[in-house]
């Protein structure tokens, strides 16, 4: 993560998910379920690469 963009979140308070990202886990619930395997499908990957989010997380947050 770019230090403009880690910046800027904790100014938001976005402190305890920089740190979880940081350590390869998801930002919003802590799982370390980010292998390629554990993605639905290549798009899923790529968002995963962008914001570090699990599967789970990524269904909830993106849900139609």
């Amino acid at each position: 993560m770019k230090d403009f963009a880690k910046q800027n979140l904790k100014s938001f308070g976005f402190n305890k998910e920089i740190e979880r990202a940081e350590k390869g886990q998801c930002p919003f619930c802590g799982s370390t379920k980010v292998e390629r395997k554990d993605f639905d499908d290549e798009l899923s990957w790529k968002e995963f690469k962008i914001s570090a989010l699990c599967q789970k997380c990524m269904n909830d947050v993106f849900k139609e």
